[in-house]
């Protein structure tokens, strides 16, 4: 779980074909990845990256 507090934050879906989707574009002072700390996952499916 994190906290952007400058620029934005993509959450990123990769399917398995390889064409990546994206599915939450996080800006400054909002949440990203709580629903998978809450979810007890042991691997994301997702990934993130700074813009």
């Amino acid at each position: 779980m994190g906290i952007v507090l400058s620029g934005t934050i993509q959450i990123l879906c990769d399917d398995y074909f390889g064409n990546r989707s994206i599915v939450v574009a996080a800006e400054p002072s909002e949440l990203f990845g709580e629903s998978f700390a809450c979810a007890n996952v042991l691997a994301m499916p997702v990934h993130f990256i700074n813009k």
